[in-house]
């Protein structure tokens, strides 16, 4: 899970990254609760959430509506939690039975005054993967949104095992449902 730890944006995406796909239809229902989401600690309030599914499934990419609510209260942490009703694409359950696992938490409380800069928060799949198709799109998450120049192929790169670099183009801000996101890009 990512991010972890304090000094994130309060527009940090949370990107959760999974060993096999999930059921897509049943982690972010048309109808109903998801299954993953996002609260406050100590609390049971759920924090309005948008999904978005990638690499076929594997990586979940949750992005706040607007921003995080702890970004007002002191020091107050995000959880992202998964209900054990969790299932892959063959059906198996990914968590235990019984309560809803914490799988990780951070704290959305940078100062934007004294660090205006942007942080990565991951890049998928994570750097140093090995054994990816090539055919795949590599994404770069940021905790900010990026200005459409700032991320490019010269600053952006994606090399082979040797260190040669492939070509190609990179996409900010990507387009999801008809909404542009410049916190993610797109090789």
């Amino acid at each position: 899970m990512f991010p972890t730890g304090a000094g994130w944006a309060k527009t940090v995406p949370v990107v959760l990254v999974f060993n096999e796909a999930v059921n897509q239809a049943l982690a972010v229902p048309a109808q109903g609760e998801p299954l993953i989401f996002c609260r406050l600690q100590g609390t049971t309030q759920r924090v309005p959430t948008a999904y978005n599914f990638l690499q076929g499934g594997n990586v979940l990419l949750m992005r706040p509506i607007p921003e995080w609510p702890a970004a007002q209260q002191a020091a107050a942490e995000v959880e992202v939690v998964v209900s054990p009703e969790l299932r892959d694409i063959d059906g198996i359950r990914l968590g235990s039975s019984g309560d809803p696992i914490v799988v990780g938490s951070f704290t959305p409380d940078a100062d934007l005054q004294a660090a205006p800069d942007g942080r990565i928060v991951t890049t998928i799949p994570e750097d140093s993967a090995r054994d990816q198709l090539r055919e795949i799109p590599i994404y770069l998450v940021l905790d900010r949104p990026a200005t459409g120049n700032s991320v490019t192929a010269r600053n952006f790169r994606v090399s082979v095992a040797g260190g040669a670099d492939l070509q190609g183009t990179v996409d900010l801000p990507i387009v999801d449902a008809g909404v542009a996101d410049a916190r993610v890009a797109r090789f």
